[in-house]
């Protein structure tokens, strides 16, 4: 598994033997270089947790939502 917020950080090539993409939040211009259909609209909507994705065998799914702590997530009201 690789991660980065900058996919140009990942080594030359390995793109082309990934066979599972996620992006969050993010360009969409970079996503469509990596083969996702996302317009600039759909990118800028996601909420906290969601993503993009080109997921192996999976080719209808688009769009996943991964589970995130509640820590940070929700502010808490000051009485």
């Amino acid at each position: 598994m690789f991660s980065s917020k900058n996919p140009s950080d990942l080594p030359k090539g390995l793109s082309n033997v990934i066979n599972t993409k996620i992006f969050f939040k993010s360009d969409p211009g970079t996503a469509k270089t990596y083969g996702l259909r996302i317009s600039e609209e759909e990118m800028e909507s996601l909420r906290k947790g969601y993503s993009v994705c080109n997921i192996h065998d999976l080719s209808l799914l688009r769009v996943a939502k991964f589970p995130m702590s509640f820590a940070g997530v929700f502010e808490v009201e000051k009485s």
